[in-house]
């Protein structure tokens, strides 16, 4: 939409811990494989932001190349500042990427500036 990204549908829904929807769902992996961050395939009612920053840098990623994202495989585009963005959103271990969407459009603003010409 005029030379902006949207994202319309997560296509996933978390109920509150114990609130299932079938025996024996609690724990199940949730997401779509190699766009999920790695700690939802393990603790999937502990997700925080950084878990939705890690998703963003996936499709960032996957629309950037045109590859489906495998999972715990890393996928980064070949040009900065894109590279550089999804490398930082994309991080295995939760602490290392962007914690809230305003440090991820700081953490693009800063690429963006850094490249720009």
């Amino acid at each position: 939409m005029h030379g902006r990204w949207t994202l319309a549908d997560w296509g996933t829904v978390r109920r509150p811990r114990g609130q299932t929807t079938f025996i024996g769902r609690t724990g199940a992996y949730i997401g779509t494989p190699g766009f999920a961050p790695p700690e939802l395939s393990v603790t999937p009612n502990d997700a925080v932001p950084a878990s939705d920053i890690y998703s963003l840098g996936r499709v960032a990623a996957w629309a950037l190349t045109g590859e489906w994202p495998q999972a715990n495989i890393p996928l980064l585009p070949t040009q900065e500042p894109w590279r550089s963005i999804v490398r930082d959103a994309t991080q295995h271990e939760i602490a290392r990427r962007p914690q809230s969407i305003d440090e991820l459009l700081a953490l693009i603003e800063r690429e963006q500036d850094k490249h720009r010409s």
